[in-house]
């Protein structure tokens, strides 16, 4: 039962830092035209939350996590399908937020 307590924090790192490296510098050039256009999309989001438009912004983040996640996890692991699930969650109860904001609010 002792035997846990052995273990250090890299016993527990399923690979070396220049494995890590490496992965990351093959996904970035497997996605490379997209980074131009992630630097885009990110000056576009921070123009919204500067307007303080919010509902716009609060809709674009999922998208852009869905798309992201989904590129990248599904270039490493299985599990990426899963992130459309997520986004379309995230959409969904957003979309549910901005009807009873607008429903709540008195109209004139």
């Amino acid at each position: 039962m002792n035997g846990w307590q052995t273990y250090r924090l890299e016993d527990f790192i399923p690979f070396t830092p220049d494995i890590y490296w490496r992965l990351l510098e093959r996904i970035n050039e497997a996605f490379w035209p997209l980074h131009v256009l992630a630097v885009a999309i990110g000056l576009t989001a921070l123009l919204l939350a500067l307007r303080g438009l919010t509902f716009w912004l609060a809709s674009l983040i999922p998208i852009l996590w869905c798309v992201i996640g989904s590129l990248t996890l599904m270039a490493i692991d299985a599990t990426g399908a899963l992130i459309p699930l997520a986004a379309a969650a995230i959409i969904a109860v957003t979309s549910v937020a901005r009807s009873i904001q607008s429903a709540a609010r008195p109209h004139e």
